[in-house]
């Protein structure tokens, strides 16, 4: 009975030993993963058929040399490359975007003063619907 007592105590503490360790895990990775949250995003500039955005690349070619193609001897420094370069900046909207925008807009505007002229009518109606009532 005795040993039975201590061999119960003994797994007890291995299970508070082993869930103590899961829980420092979990929290091991919740601080990892508030951590990966606050640092610097990272852009994919690739996508699955392994076609390359390059205007989401930091660098750019600025001359390819003419031994590149010489063998091993001539691939060292056979590119030179511009580091650190700004992104591509956004394209700009043509001017038919700009019609259909501006024409979208002016819809946009016409619909809520008709909401608006149709909110009123209906205020004056209810004043005057009380008006009728009260005499």
């Amino acid at each position: 009975a005795a040993e039975d007592l201590r061999a119960q105590g003994a797994a007890e503490r291995g299970r508070e030993v082993a869930a103590a360790r899961e829980d420092a895990q979990r929290q091991a990775e919740r601080d990892a993963c508030e951590l990966a949250a606050l640092g610097p995003k990272r852009v994919l500039s690739g996508d699955k058929r392994g076609w390359f955005d390059y205007s989401k690349t930091y660098f750019h070619v600025t001359k390819h040399k003419a031994d590149a193609c010489e063998g091993d001897a001539g691939r060292q420094d056979t590119i030179e490359a511009e580091l650190c370069r700004p992104l591509v900046p956004q394209p700009m909207p043509t001017p038919e975007q700009e019609e259909q925008a501006k024409v979208r807009g002016q819809v946009a505007e016409i619909a809520l003063s008709m909401r608006q002229v149709d909110t009123m009518l209906q205020d004056v109606l209810a004043e005057k619907a009380q008006h009728a009532r009260q005499e």
